[in-house]
């Protein structure tokens, strides 16, 4: 699909400066009913605004108008460029390679805002509304219906609620800042504007060594609602809905993909109205203790304005920003420094460790059944019933804990902690049991273990309900002439 590269004359240099298919509209900002012409039938564009002064509403509609999805716009202030023609070739190259990825929207995803401010040039024009691209949750792939209510305890705004095995969404008291959308285990909930997809493809044109300028480079995320301009030499900024969004693991990855520096810009410091600084500070200080340990803490920045430090040799990554990649950023953050990873605690941890106590655990796999990305596995074999845990599959979400029926008795406990030697470990049991099998089929009935905990508690009286339980599977059990 054809990406239409449109920047304002105001601060954009000669076209042929800028890189080929670029086109220069005098004064885009002031009339956006100029995007038409110069896109020329492209599918997506990339436009370049001077100033903060401009109607992102009226050019959304324009957008509208040729077929083209608002959503998968995408800006670039040309302030960020500092009227330098490479850099501004650079930055409007990633910014079509997160055009090109972006995967399309559906209804759902469109939230209508109206601006908050209204310069003086578009006072005597409507009110247009804007666009925002809202977050969604896919059915087929959400965990409620197994008790997972992450985005739930998540969301800043109370726009979820968990009801009957599903989750409801309030898009109109959602603020669409993203935390939903990194905090969900199952990946099952989407913005379409912020995808690992556009991710990854923005920053390896960023990080490309072959273009731009020669030297380190630094990714500074940025709160798409705020007002920063990132011009510092080696310095290039990546928008998102917020910056609270952002987690330690998307803080990392970029400097295993090629990056010398990555900084955080919190709401408070680029003058986004959200305000959730604290979410992003706890990202931030987990990623620095990581790096403390590694030697290499001052890789983590608050202010993209200093000297950006030489980078790691680029280390490949297998979905860095989806839902489980966090672990494999951590592994791979160890082979890059040389160093081994420190093991700590931490309640923005990506990763978590879960501990079960094989005295108190009955294995009746619930922790299982409700685990969103199978990290715990229940696994019935000829002989045995064994619960296993592999922590390279844990988010650290904890849905597993209130599931588990003898949690008041401490059998399971989950910490959200970067533990290296289980990262290492794969896949191990954390308690296992004898399987009751059932006379007539042969198919397990349950873990022995589970079963003496029924009998203790139906006690002598249910001596004859138990053996029904005992011996023979549901199935068995309710085949038409068969005693149950």
């Amino acid at each position: 699909m054809r990406v239409a590269v449109i920047l304002c004359g105001r601060l954009a240099p000669p076209a042929a400066e800028v890189g080929d298919g670029a086109t220069i509209v005098p004064d885009l900002c002031a009339h956006p009913g100029a995007i038409a012409e110069a896109a020329g039938g492209a599918g997506r564009l990339v436009l370049g605004v001077c100033c903060s002064d401009y109607s992102l509403a009226r050019m959304q509609a324009e957008a509208r108008r040729m077929g083209i999805d608002p959503l998968g716009m995408e800006l670039v202030r040309l302030e960020d460029a500092a009227g330098d023609p490479e850099r501004l070739s650079l930055l409007t190259a990633a910014a079509v390679a997160r055009a090109r990825a972006f995967a399309g929207s559906e209804p759902h995803h469109a939230k209508i805002a109206f601006p908050r401010e209204v310069s003086r040039r578009n006072l005597v024009r409507a009110l247009r509304p804007e666009y925002l691209a809202a977050p969604h949750v896919a059915p087929d792939a959400c965990a409620a219906d197994v008790g997972c209510r992450a985005c739930v305890d998540a969301c800043p705004r109370r726009a979820y609620r968990w009801a009957d095995g599903r989750i409801e969404y309030d898009r109109a008291v959602c603020e669409p800042c993203g935390i939903c959308v990194t905090t969900c285990p199952a990946g099952a909930i989407t913005n379409p504007a912020v995808t690992p997809a556009q991710l990854e493809a923005q920053l390896a044109a960023l990080l490309e060594p072959a273009s731009g300028a020669a030297g380190p480079r630094g990714i500074a995320y940025l709160c798409s609602r705020g007002d920063v301009s990132v011009a510092a030499p080696g310095w290039y900024g990546v928008r998102v809905p917020c910056t609270s969004m952002v987690t330690t693991t998307w803080l990392l990855a970029p400097l295993l993909l090629g990056a010398g520096a990555v900084a955080l810009v919190t709401c408070a410091a680029s003058g986004c109205p959200l305000g959730l600084d604290t979410v992003s500070d706890g990202a931030a200080g987990l990623a620095v203790e990581l790096l403390d340990g590694l030697g290499a803490a001052e890789r983590i920045r608050l202010r993209p304005d200093e000297p950006v430090p030489e980078p790691w040799d680029p280390v490949p990554l297998e979905d860095p920003f989806g839902p489980v990649g966090g672990a494999a950023v951590l592994v791979a953050l160890a082979s890059a420094s040389d160093m081994p990873l420190p093991a700590v605690d931490h309640e923005r941890a990506p990763v978590g460790v879960v501990t079960v106590d094989p005295a108190a655990c009955t294995l009746c796999g619930m922790c299982a059944l409700t685990c969103p990305t199978g990290a715990l596995s229940f696994e019935q074999g000829e002989a045995s019933t064994e619960l296993r845990f592999d922590a390279v599959r844990c988010t650290g979400c904890g849905q597993c804990v209130p599931r588990c029926p003898e949690r008041a008795a401490g059998a399971i406990a989950m910490d959200r902690r970067v533990n290296p030697g289980a990262l290492a470990a794969g896949r191990t049991t954390l308690a296992r049991s004898g399987a009751a099998r059932c006379e007539s089929c042969g198919e397990p009935i349950a873990s022995e273990r589970l079963l003496g905990e029924l009998r203790a508690r139906l006690g002598p009286q249910h001596a004859t309900v138990f053996a029904a339980i005992s011996a023979r599977c549901v199935r068995c059990r309710r085949v038409p002439g068969r005693a149950t």
